[in-house]
């Protein structure tokens, strides 16, 4: 009879620890939903390539016009922001999420979020804050800026092409196939001597040539409408593009110690620029 009486109590007892277990289990998963910041995460700027302080900066940008549109989700839109953030950086779709942040997010709930960030980020106002010529004032202050820092005058810039990899595409495949067999866009880009973004287009496969996105860039007719104004000012590209009246390429085989020499070496040293604003968007790492 005591044997059966002792065996009742160990049963209670170990009822009673497995009953504690799971509501310490409930407690601390219920403090984790609700005390639990992603951006306190010590391996936040790995993961999503912006430090907290600047992809906060971004939520507050976007923000107004992301509740404007009103997009339907019941995820924040600081976590709607880190979707995307991750879906850039880490260059994987949603299924990996789960796997690299503290945070649960469905798969449909993440698609829809990412799809929304770029949305948002493509509204006019946002992409005119942060990638534009601006005023005039404003570029001749850009002009002076690179002229102080390389020593050519009168150039408002730095233009080449970079490939950005993207999903294997289900039209035209072969188009976007470059020569390391990855699926690629050839992405023209415009920087300052700082690394300022002034000009994007994304639009064309890797099997593109630089010269002939140029050819054909809205950013050409400004830059030819600049200089048919009386005003003097370039872009410098390498001899991937061609020599205009807005856009200034090196001069190939030049003899040592010429004019013609110390023009180009400048120019490579100062076109270096658009080849470090590469670095920094693909490395995220701050620039020097």
């Amino acid at each position: 009879m005591s044997g059966i009486v002792a065996l009742i109590l160990h049963r209670r007892v170990r009822n009673h620890e497995k009953e504690k277990l799971r509501m310490q289990t409930m407690i601390r998963n219920k403090r984790f939903r609700n005390l639990s910041n992603p951006y306190e995460d010590p391996n936040f700027h790995s993961t999503y390539r912006l430090t907290p302080d600047l992809a906060l900066a971004i939520v507050n940008d976007l923000k107004p016009i992301w509740q404007q549109h009103q997009y339907s989700s019941s995820l924040p839109i600081e976590l709607k922001l880190l979707c995307a953030l991750h879906f850039f950086a880490q260059g994987s779709y949603q299924k990996s999420l789960t796997k690299d942040v503290d945070f649960k997010v469905s798969q449909p709930n993440s698609s829809r979020a990412i799809k929304e960030a770029v949305a948002t980020l493509n509204q006019p106002k946002i992409i005119k804050k942060w990638i534009n010529f601006s005023n005039r004032p404003q570029m001749e202050a850009t002009v002076l800026r690179n002229y102080q820092k390389f020593g050519i005058p009168e150039v408002l810039g730095y233009i080449d092409g970079t490939h950005i990899k993207l999903k294997k595409p289900t039209q035209h495949e072969e188009l976007y196939v470059n020569r390391k067999g990855e699926h690629t866009l050839n992405a023209q880009m415009v920087c300052d001597s700082s690394l300022k973004i002034l000009n994007v287009c994304a639009r064309y496969p890797d099997a593109t040539h630089d010269s002939f996105i140029w050819r054909f860039s809205a950013l050409r007719k400004v830059m030819m409408y600049l200089n048919g104004e009386g005003n003097t000012c370039w872009l410098l590209g390498d001899s991937g593009y061609p020599l205009e009246p807005c856009l200034l390429t090196p001069i190939l085989n030049a003899e040592e110690n010429t004019p013609q020499s110390q023009y180009t070496n400048t120019h490579i040293r100062s076109r270096n620029s658009i080849e470090r604003c590469f670095g920094v968007l693909k490395s995220f790492d701050d620039p020097q």
